[in-house]
C-alpha cells in the first residue's frame, strides 16, 4: 500500500489503532477526535471544537471539521476508518465519517471494535451505530474484542498491548504476507467480517474456542484461517472438520504465521450476521427496513402492533 491509502482513526481507539496500522501498512493517517490528547501521533491531526451538549454536541463540532476533513482524504483509492464502537466519539462519528468518506474515496472500509461482552452499558450505543454503518454500504471488519481476551494481557498493560496485538495479526493479512492466497479485501464481498483470536496450549481446547466464535456468527460462507506455533497438518485437518460441522460446508483458507508460545489461530470469517445486531432494540421492529437520514422518518411504513386510535 502507499500514499493513495489512507487510514483515518476516529476518538482514542481508533487514534491508537490507526497509528499503528498505518504505520505497518505505509499509509497516510488522519485523526479526528475532540480531545486534544488522544492525537498524539504522527500524521494529519483534526481537533473537533466540541463544548459539551452530548452527542448533538459532538455532531456539530464534526460538522464544523468536516469540509476540512473532505479536504485531505478526497482521491484516495482506499480508506480504513478505524474506531471503537460503544463510547460516545466512536458510536457517533465512526457512521459519520465513514459517510463522508464514500462520498470522496474510491473504496472504503470501516474497522470497528466492538465492546467487550462485560461491558453491557455500552451495547445499545454499539448497535445502533453498526446498524448506521450498515445501511450507508460500506464494507465493515468488526473486531471481536472478546477474543483478545485469549491474550492473556494484564488489564494494567491496559488497552494499549490489545490494540498492538490486533495489529501484530491485522496488518500482514491486508498486506497479504499471511499466505492467504486472496486478497484481504475479497472476503467482504458477501456482507461483512468479524476478526477473531483463538490461542491454547491444549489443541483440544483451541478446536472448542473455534466452534465457539463460529456459533456467535450467523450465516459465515467464508472464513480464513491464520495459523500460528507449532501447529502441524494433521492439527488444522481435525480444525477444519469442526469448523464444517459447526458451520457447515464453507470456504476455508489457510495461512501460516509466527507466534510466541502456544498455539494459535486467527480467523476473519465473512458472515451475514455478527450477533452484535441482535442488542439492537429497534432490530425486531426494522428488519432490514432503514430511517432516512435527512428526515427522520422510515422508509416505508411499519406495523409497530400499536392499537389504532380513531381520529375526530
Amino acid at each position: 500500500m502507499n500514499a493513495s491509502s489512507v487510514v483515518i482513526g476516529v476518538g482514542g481507539a481508533g487514534c491508537r489503532i490507526a497509528s499503528k496500522l498505518g504505520a505497518a501498512l505505509s499509509m497516510d493517517r488522519i485523526y479526528v477526535s475532540p480531545d486534544d490528547g488522544e492525537l498524539n501521533f504522527s500524521g494529519y491531526k483534526i481537533l473537533l471544537p466540541y463544548e459539551g451538549g452530548g452527542k448533538g454536541g459532538l455532531l456539530s463540532s464534526f460538522y464544523e471539521k468536516a469540509e476540512e476533513l473532505e479536504s485531505v482524504m478526497k482521491g484516495k483509492r482506499l480508506c480504513l476508518v478505524v474506531g471503537g464502537l460503544g463510547g460516545m466519539t466512536g458510536s457517533t462519528l465512526v457512521p459519520e465519517v465513514v459517510r463522508l468518506a464514500k462520498s470522496v474515496c474510491e473504496k472504503v472500509i470501516s474497522i470497528c471494535v466492538m465492546p467487550f461482552s462485560f461491558e453491557k452499558s455500552t451495547h445499545f450505543s454499539a448497535a445502533l451505530a453498526l446498524r448506521k454503518l450498515r445501511a450507508s454500504g460500506a464494507k465493515l471488519l468488526l473486531i471481536d474484542n472478546d477474543s483478545l481476551m485469549d491474550l492473556r494481557i494484564p488489564v494494567v498493560e491496559g488497552y494499549e498491548l490489545l490494540n498492538e496485538a490486533l495489529v501484530s495479526e491485522l496488518a500482514p493479512m491486508m498486506q497479504g504476507d499471511g499466505g492467504l492466497g486472496l486478497k484481504f479485501t475479497e472476503l467482504l464481498d458477501g456482507g461483512y467480517c468479524v476478526l477473531s483470536l483463538a490461542y491454547s496450549e491444549d489443541l483440544e481446547e483451541l478446536g472448542m474456542k473455534v466452534v465457539d466464535r463460529l456459533r456467535s456468527l450467523k450465516g459465515v460462507s467464508k472464513t480464513l484461517v491464520n495459523a500460528k506455533g507449532p501447529l502441524t497438518a494433521r492439527d488444522l485437518a481435525l480444525i477444519s472438520s469442526r469448523i464444517r460441522f459447526c458451520a457447515g460446508n464453507i470456504d476455508i483458507r489457510y495461512g501460516l504465521g509466527k507466534s510466541e508460545g502456544g498455539a494459535g489461530l486467527v480467523l476473519v470469517s465473512s458472515t451475514k450476521s455478527s450477533g452484535y445486531e441482535d442488542k439492537d432494540p429497534l432490530a425486531e421492529i426494522l428488519k432490514d427496513r432503514v430511517i432516512d437520514e435527512e428526515d427522520g422518518y422510515l422508509k416505508e411504513k411499519v406495523d409497530l402492533g400499536l392499537p389504532q386510535l380513531e381520529t375526530f
